[in-house]
């Protein structure tokens, strides 16, 4: 049940105006997260960065409608998951050809364990 929800979740990212490219990867998401962060240049580059923006909250209303998967402070913003999703996808490399959605959520998971509350 759970993977359902998660895979409809991120198809709703999915169909956002002007999808540009499939992300399925972490190495994927890594770069359209770049430009999420940056100042994307280019028409293409901001249909990929508002595709990370898209992701990334998708991935986070997964988590906050099922307690104790991850659990972020009190007024985390857009912003600061995706510097996260950043800083762990360039910490872990060699794992960026995993599934997209299982790196965003084990990177939330290491940044906001829920144990710590």
């Amino acid at each position: 049940m759970q993977r359902w929800l998660l895979g409809a979740v991120l198809c709703l990212c999915l169909t956002g105006p002007g999808h540009a490219q499939a992300v399925e990867t972490g190495s994927d998401l890594l770069e359209a997260c770049q430009l999420a962060l940056g100042h994307p240049e280019t028409p293409l580059d901001s249909k990929r960065a508002g595709f990370c923006a898209r992701f990334v909250k998708g991935v986070i209303l997964f988590g906050l409608s099922h307690p104790g998967l991850f659990c972020p402070s009190s007024g985390v913003n857009l912003d600061e998951a995706i510097r996260v999703l950043v800083k762990h996808l360039d910490a872990t490399p060699e794992l960026n050809d995993m599934a997209a959605e299982i790196l965003v959520i084990e990177a939330f998971k290491q940044e906001w364990p829920c144990d710590r509350i």
